[in-house]
């Protein structure tokens, strides 16, 4: 539709009032004109209205089309969420499925070495009959029988009885809401940790005064003892008293921290004592939220913190925070316990020490347990892609035997040789000999280590010393990132 055709010409006051010259005014064309005007004007504002109401109807559809997509977005929004939650379900899962396939096929192994061990279990009893005290003379007979009566009334199991009866409950620690607390910590290469470290015991939360650090320069090869002795011993302007120990020999994780643990169980200073590694940084909350659990609890023997940023997997009880063994790596142990358990056996040397002490802790009903919101850095050598592990490796196999020696069995000990030459087949030619080296030293000290188990086994031993294939307790399912990180789900 076209607008009314219009001649162009506009009118003024001269159209009214006349032309220039004078002349009167044509009001029958002045009239046609205004008509035409009025048509023009009223085709405008029909196409105007027009125009409106298709604007109007397109801003309808605009906002509908708006409220469609943010419905979807929402939509969209909620399938993501979603996603991520099956993802984590997945991982969890994924987890949970290769758990479950190792340990179906563990049993599956496990059942054959016990279809295996039944032809000797019966050889062993045949032979037990054989060396029956009914078989020996009258004179023997008797004596014999009073000391396997002896052993199987089993007075470690009447120790523990009478340690849980309200007679002999011990009483509740008087260590005020800040005891004294000896530091522990053995350095060995550490030359790259020690400022970190310092630094971090320096902003702690906790009283200064009530701390004191104890380094044991465990004969490193670099110059961890001079940078110690030069910044830190003696300095008044660090915060914490620092002593420094000197090794002439590398005596180990377990030597080196027995070395110190002597002298501060002969001073009798402080009713606590934390064991520290030196690739570590405290939380400044770390002290205060370890001797929480520690003062509220008079059968608390050791008090583990959280590592960070790869917490270890193993289970512990959500209700009483009870854990089968505490690591070295961050350990709050109670001087009393340590008295009445002894220190690390210096046999272990380096790895699984912290399992031997805190099973031991356990045979005394001393109680082992971790505080998750005392927390601490830890640059574990695995988060080193460069490190070698074949040290790791070596005293991992040894002690693990070792533990199997102390509180296992003759049956579990043919398992797990046999376990270690099914690892050893699959493996490359370094691994091999390592495994190999580590099974033979595990007879180093095999008379000792039964002498041990001869010991323990007067004790009942709590679910919490446990043989879990080549691990020590059972496991919580996770996952690490490619970050260093670790995600645990619970």
């Amino acid at each position: 539709m076209s607008a009314p055709a219009s001649n162009g010409r506009s009118f003024n006051d001269e159209s009214l009032n006349g032309s220039k010259n004078g002349a009167p005014v044509d009001l029958e064309s002045l009239k046609r004109r205004l008509e035409k005007q009025q048509e023009t004007i009223n085709w405008y504002a029909k196409r105007l209205r027009e125009q409106h109401a298709i604007h109007y109807k397109k801003k309808l559809e605009l906002d509908l089309a708006i409220e469609k997509t943010s419905a979807y977005l929402e939509q969209l929004h909620k399938v993501e969420e979603n996603h991520k939650l099956l993802e984590k379900h997945y991982h969890v899962m994924e987890a949970m499925y290769r758990t479950t396939t190792f340990e179906f096929e563990q049993s599956k192994i496990r059942e054959r070495e016990l279809s295996k061990h039944y032809a000797s279990l019966q050889q062993e009893c045949e032979r037990l009959r054989r060396h029956s005290p009914e078989k020996l003379s009258a004179f023997l007979r008797w004596p014999m029988k009073m000391l396997i009566a002896l052993l199987s009334f089993q007075p470690g199991v009447l120790f523990q009885k009478l340690r849980k009866s309200s007679f002999f409950k011990r009483p509740p620690r008087e260590w005020g809401e800040t005891p004294r607390i000896e530091i522990v910590t053995l350095a060995y290469k550490s030359e790259k940790f020690i400022e970190g470290y310092f630094q971090s015991l320096a902003k702690v939360d906790y009283p200064l005064d009530k701390l004191r650090i104890n380094i044991i320069d465990n004969c490193s090869p670099d110059n961890s003892a001079e940078i110690i002795e030069a910044n830190y011993v003696n300095n008044p302007e660090y915060p914490v008293e620092v002593r420094l120990f000197r090794s002439a020999e590398n005596l180990g994780f377990t030597g080196g921290n027995n070395l110190v643990l002597r002298r501060l169980l002969e001073e009798k200073d402080a009713p606590a004592i934390f064991l520290l590694n030196f690739d570590t940084e405290v939380f400044p909350d770390c002290f205060t939220e370890l001797v929480k659990f520690a003062v509220q609890d008079p059968d608390v023997g050791m008090v583990e913190a959280k590592q960070e940023p790869k917490e270890h997997p193993k289970w512990y009880d959500p209700n009483t925070f009870e854990t089968g063994w505490c690591s070295g790596g961050g350990v709050l142990i109670a001087r009393e316990a340590l008295e009445d358990v002894g220190l690390f056996d210096e046999r272990f040397f380096l790895y699984c020490e912290d399992v031997d002490l805190s099973w031991r802790m356990w045979l005394r009903d001393w109680r082992c347990k971790i505080n998750p919101k005392a927390r601490y850095n830890h640059f574990t050598e695995d988060l080193n892609a460069d490190k070698d592990t074949s040290v790791q490796q070596y005293y991992s196999v040894r002690n693990g035997l070792y533990l199997r020696q102390k509180f296992g069995s003759k049956l579990g000990m043919r398992e797990h040789f046999r376990r270690i030459e099914a690892v050893s087949e699959k493996a490359d030619e370094n691994t091999r000999e390592v495994l190999g080296r580590a099974a033979r030293d595990s007879k180093k000290h095999r008379l000792s280590m039964l002498v041990d188990r001869f010991k323990y086994s007067t004790y009942e031993k709590p679910d919490w010393i446990m043989f879990n294939d080549f691990e020590f307790e059972k496991r919580r399912p996770f996952e690490d990132t490619p970050d260093g990180k670790r995600i645990i789900y619970d």
